[in-house]
């Protein structure tokens, strides 16, 4: 009689007891889980500001359990026709890179241009060795003075690709002459390189987050540098900001030496040489010019 007794209450017991508090790791995994249902809802919509939005929280939380998704969604969006599109595709590009996905180089390829170019290489750059072709096709394809060029250069030199080895040797030698007057400031222009620095006011949609831009950078201190590893930067919009374009900077001039040099450092003896010379010449007149334009060249 007594054990139906106990039997009867226990139920009764268990219901009015309290129930057990959720630990701080339990609250938080049930937060991320309700926030990643959340982007994933708002990737899969229809409108662009929410699918920016979407990929932004993705982006900020690094919500790795996103990146199928925003993958996804990324092919559906294609080549950026609009400039609703293009800051789409770069919200989604950004919430890739600050995920760490590992993306296949045919998603990418409609987003190597515009706004989106920079991010979209150093996805593939994290993937260099599946890349080659498309790393050596973006290579042909920038401008000569480009860091995002000489970005997939230090790439392709990296895995010693024998294409891009070939690419080098056929390059033709560029001399750069620079005429100035004496001095010091002169001299310290030209040990220090001539860049400069442009402003990009781009004008995003008020309904879209504000974007994050990405920029390429190869610490090529000097061509006799042995490794150049690639950084990516990533720059907040806040309505008008500086990138560095196509400046004539020390990375860019002695890209093409460091990268032969790479190729050839299993040799006993270096071999002393500058891809690319710069003559900087005092201004004394045209014919004195030429003549110190040919010495370069015979040099050379």
């Amino acid at each position: 009689m007594r054990q139906t007794i106990l039997g009867s209450l226990l139920p009764a017991f268990i219901a009015i007891a309290p129930a057990q508090e959720p630990t701080p790791a339990e609250r938080f995994a049930a937060m991320r889980k309700q926030l990643v249902a959340g982007v994933t809802n708002q990737l899969q919509a229809d409108d662009l500001p929410s699918v920016a939005w979407g990929a932004h929280a993705a982006a900020e939380y690094r919500l790795a359990e996103c990146i199928p998704e925003l993958r996804a969604r990324l092919t559906k969006l294609g080549r950026p026709s609009s400039a609703a599109t293009e800051f789409a595709a770069l919200a989604l590009l950004d919430a890739l890179v600050e995920t760490g996905a590992s993306v296949p180089g045919e998603e990418l390829v409609p987003f190597l241009e515009g706004w989106c170019m920079d991010a979209a290489l150093a996805l593939l750059g994290a993937r260099a060795e599946a890349n080659r072709e498309l790393l050596l096709q973006q290579y042909r394809l920038l401008h000569p003075r480009s860091e995002a060029r000489v970005a997939c250069g230090s790439w392709l030199t990296g895995l010693r690709d024998p294409a891009f080895l070939r690419e080098l040797l056929h390059a033709p030698v560029t001399i750069d002459v620079l005429i100035g007057g004496s001095g010091e400031d002169f001299v310290r222009g030209i040990e220090i390189g001539f860049g400069s620095l442009s402003h990009f006011r781009p004008k995003v949609p008020s309904t879209f987050p504000s974007p994050s831009f990405r920029h390429l950078t190869v610490g090529l201190a000097s061509a006799s540098v042995s490794s150049a590893p690639v950084q990516l930067t990533r720059t907040k919009h806040d309505g008008g900001f500086c990138l560095p374009d196509h400046g004539f900077t020390r990375a860019i001039r002695t890209a093409h030496t460091t990268w032969l040099r790479q190729y050839l450092d299993e040799l006993r003896e270096p071999i002393a040489f500058d891809r690319n010379p710069i003559l900087a010449s005092e201004w004394q007149g045209v014919d004195a010019l030429r003549e110190a334009v040919d010495e370069c060249r015979r040099r050379v």
